[in-house]
């Protein structure tokens, strides 16, 4: 299943799995809701772009704010989604935020946690 990429006028980047039946034109952007643009031409096969936007340290929409005031607590900055999905900033970000809470990536490079 191929990988999309779009981009709404806010500069917010998402990518998006879809069968190549199914691929859309545009998308609803996870981080400010407007209408997110298919990029065409760009490579994402293999590559993380950041923000990265993480189902995996995800939480309830109901449960963000608490999650914000966690991390805080834990000393590491980390927002999320109105979905709920964690953002991520960068390769550095990711991996404070995965030892402030004892989690291993194992879908990580040889330098990530």
């Amino acid at each position: 299943m191929p990988l999309y990429r779009y981009k709404c006028d806010n500069g917010h980047i998402t990518e998006q799995w879809f069968n190549m039946d199914a691929v859309t034109k545009d998308v609803k952007c996870p981080m400010c809701g407007k209408t997110a643009a298919r990029e065409y031409g760009v490579r994402t096969q293999g590559t993380t772009t950041w923000p990265l936007y993480s189902d995996a340290m995800g939480v309830a929409p109901s449960q963000v704010q608490q999650a914000m005031t966690d991390a805080h607590k834990k000393g590491v900055k980390l927002e999320f989604t109105s979905d709920g999905r964690a953002i991520f900033q960068s390769a550095k970000h990711r991996r404070e935020v995965c030892r402030a809470y004892g989690v291993i990536d194992r879908n990580g490079g040889y330098s990530d946690p």
